[in-house]
């Protein structure tokens, strides 16, 4: 996706600016709630949270879950990734326990069926590292929180399972 090129290359205006474009024209093609229009939403709330547009990323995020949840169930790797992402927002708004509550579901459903995501071939590699970055993210809502035992407990798995996994 050009746009998530743009962002990673720092051209974040750019980034957001062709995601809204997709996204209008995805509106007007395919109609509110499709799952494409759910993709994009996520990339746009990714792009917000580097723009520091923290709010506004919750929206997105939020309005991408409301799409996919109905159609895909809870128990969807896909919703799971979404969800997680959705944590990673709110614990940026310095909304912890929102955040756990978030991380914690979608972890749930990570670990429960990794494995392909529709459109996307994942490899049992970046589900692994995804799960433990997961982990992470929830060791550093849970320090916000000032659980430290738990968020040590958290961040050793989380460190355990990322040093395991194989650089590509």
């Amino acid at each position: 996706d050009l746009a998530l090129i743009a962002a990673g290359k720092g051209d974040l205006r750019a980034a957001e600016s062709m995601l809204r474009n997709a996204l209008a024209l995805q509106r007007s093609a395919l109609g509110e709630r499709h799952p494409t229009v759910a993709a994009t939403l996520n990339n746009l709330a990714r792009v917000l949270v580097q723009f520091g547009r923290h709010d506004e990323a919750a929206r997105a995020i939020q309005e991408a879950l409301d799409i996919v949840r109905p159609t895909l169930g809870s128990r969807h790797q896909l919703v799971a990734i979404y969800t997680i992402n959705a944590g990673s927002v709110q614990l940026a708004r310095k909304q912890p326990a929102v955040a756990e509550a978030l991380l914690r579901e979608g972890l749930r459903v990570r670990t429960l069926a990794p494995g392909v995501v529709p459109s996307r071939r994942r490899t049992a590699i970046e589900d692994e590292w995804s799960i433990g970055a997961t982990k992470s993210l929830l060791g550093a809502a849970l320090i916000a929180l000032e659980r430290y035992h738990e968020a040590e407990m958290m961040l050793l798995e989380a460190r355990q399972q990322l040093a395991a996994t194989p650089s590509g």
